[in-house]
């Protein structure tokens, strides 16, 4: 489950730097998705900074979930063509750049699961934040999320969202889908 999956020269950075005990940060990476499906290249992502404040690396090194991360990924930015989607196409963007951030703990003993801050933001067009409290949650419901439903209850949660003009690029390319749905279903009800 937790076994690298990331094979030799997917990752590359120009420095690297340690921050305190168990932190680290990677300037100038980039992070090469493999091959799609149809074995068309895929455009390389980049990252002007990775920083890991903390992370629980005894976890990982027992090929289980952590139980804390605090990671935050500064300055990503991709072609048009990112990943299986051609953004270009899509929304009329030609590329993005974007922050990512997440700082969360599971507590096992208290089974509290804390998002600190889930950040998403898409430089010029949105920003998405999140933070939440579930209780019932335990380490093992980390590698069983279905189950961990069961027993899980939330207990505070915020949400903000910042939009910038992302929705007027997204909102066309949703309505013309509806759009084809639509014929979709008439031209079945038709036949």
């Amino acid at each position: 489950w937790i076994k690298p999956q990331i094979p030799p020269g997917a990752l590359t950075y120009k420095n690297a730097k340690a921050l305190g005990d168990t932190g680290f940060e990677l300037a100038d990476a980039v992070i090469t998705p493999p091959l799609s499906d149809d074995k068309q290249k895929p455009e390389p992502i980049r990252v002007k900074t990775i920083t890991v404040e903390t992370l629980d690396f005894d976890a990982i090194d027992k090929q289980q979930p952590p139980l804390f991360a605090k990671i935050k990924f500064d300055g990503v930015t991709s072609a048009a063509s990112a990943g299986r989607f051609n953004l270009k196409e899509m929304a009329g963007i030609d590329g993005i750049s974007a922050d990512f951030g997440v700082n969360y703990k599971l507590d096992p003993d208290k089974k509290t699961f804390t998002l600190k801050r889930l950040e998403l933001n898409l430089n010029g067009l949105a920003k998405l934040e999140t933070s939440f409290v579930i209780d019932g949650v335990s380490a093992a419901d980390a590698t069983n999320p279905g189950a961990a439903m069961n027993d899980a209850s939330l207990k505070s949660a915020d949400l903000t969202y910042d939009d910038h003009s992302l929705l007027s690029k997204v909102l066309p390319v949703a309505v013309m889908g509806l759009y084809d749905l639509g014929y979709v279903v008439r031209m079945v009800r038709a036949s």
